[in-house]
C-alpha cells in the first residue's frame, strides 16, 4: 500500500472512531496504541503526537470505556483492545445510547404534544400579527388547508387576482373535499376582467360569488366561522401584514357583518343592485 493510501486509510479510521463517540485526542491515542502494541506513556505520546500530560489524562478515560488495559510492570505499559473488537464495542455503546435517546425523545414528544393540546384550549382570545413576509402567505395556506366546512372572504378583484395563482391549489383542494366557499367582491364592467383562474372557481358548485358596487377596502377571510384573517394594508395582498384572531367577541361581530353583506350583495352582477351598506 503506498503512502497516499495509508494516509487515506488512517484518516478514515480516525474519522470512524470520532463518529463513534471518541474525542479527537482519544482517537489519536487509541489508534497509536493499537498500532504499536504494549507501550509506555512516553512512546504513546511520541507516536500519537499528543502531549504526555494529556496522554496521562486520556488513558484512564479509554480504560473506563474498555478500549485500553494497563499492564503491571515498571515502567507501566498499556495495551489497546484490538481494533475490530474496539470498533464493535464502540458501535454497541453508540447503539445503546441511541436507543436511550429514542426513549427520551418519545417522552419529550409526548410532553410537548400534551402542552400543545393544553395551550390550544387556551386560544379563545388569541390575537396574532403577521409581518409583511412569506410567513403571512404560508399561514393563509395552512388555514385554507385546515378549513373543514367553510371559507368566507371579502376581497377586491384587483387584490384577489395576484394571489389567485398562489392559493389556487389549496383552494381547489378545499373545494374538492367539500369546503363551502363564499366570496364578496365588486361588480366589474367587463366579465373578462375576472381572471380565468377565478372563473374556474365559479364553476365549482361549492364556490359562490356575490358582488357589491364598490371595491372593498378590507380583505377578510373567515375560516369555519371560528377564526378570522384580516389583511391590514390597504394596497397589496400577497405579503401584506395581516391580523389573525379567534376571539369569540370579534368573531361574532365579523360573522354577523359578513352575513349582512352577503344577504344584501348581488348574486348576478347584471341584476339590479340591492341596498348597499
Amino acid at each position: 500500500m503506498d503512502r497516499g493510501n495509508r494516509l487515506s486509510s488512517n484518516y478514515e479510521f480516525t474519522q470512524v472512531l470520532t463518529d463513534l463517540g471518541l474525542s479527537h485526542s482519544q482517537t489519536k491515542v487509541y489508534f497509536a496504541l493499537s498500532r504499536s502494541g504494549e507501550s509506555t506513556v512516553k512512546s504513546i505520546s511520541k507516536i500519537s503526537q499528543v502531549a504526555r500530560e494529556h496522554v496521562y489524562e486520556i488513558l484512564p478515560q479509554l480504560q473506563d470505556i474498555g478500549l485500553v488495559t494497563k499492564v503491571i510492570c515498571v515502567p507501566s505499559k498499556f495495551r489497546a483492545l484490538p481494533m475490530q473488537k474496539g470498533l464493535s464495542l464502540l458501535l454497541q455503546s453508540r447503539a445503546s445510547k441511541t436507543h436511550e435517546l429514542q426513549k427520551q425523545v418519545e417522552i419529550i414528544k409526548r410532553c410537548y404534544n400534551n402542552s400543545l393540546e393544553m395551550s390550544s384550549r387556551k386560544e379563545d382570545n388569541q390575537f396574532m400579527l403577521f409581518p409583511p413576509n412569506k410567513a403571512t402567505v404560508n399561514r393563509r395556506k395552512r388555514d385554507i388547508e385546515a378549513a373543514q366546512t367553510s371559507i368566507d372572504a371579502i376581497v377586491s378583484i384587483k387584490r384577489w387576482e395576484p394571489t389567485a395563482y398562489t392559493f389556487h391549489e389549496v383552494v381547489k383542494n378545499a373545494l374538492e373535499r367539500g369546503v363551502k366557499m363564499r366570496v364578496i367582491t365588486e361588480i366589474s364592467e367587463d366579465i373578462n376582467e375576472i381572471p380565468e383562474i377565478i372563473q374556474g372557481f365559479i364553476k365549482n358548485p361549492s364556490f359562490r360569488l356575490r358582488y357589491i358596487l364598490n371595491p372593498p377596502l378590507a380583505v377578510v377571510s373567515i375560516y369555519d366561522r371560528n377564526r378570522i384573517f384580516v389583511t391590514t394594508a390597504i394596497t397589496g395582498l400577497g405579503e401584506s401584514p395581516a391580523f389573525l384572531s379567534n376571539n369569540l367577541c370579534l368573531l361574532a361581530m365579523i360573522n354577523d357583518f359578513y352575513e349582512i353583506m352577503w344577504i344584501t350583495a348581488i348574486e348576478n352582477q347584471h341584476a339590479e343592485p340591492r341596498v348597499q351598506l
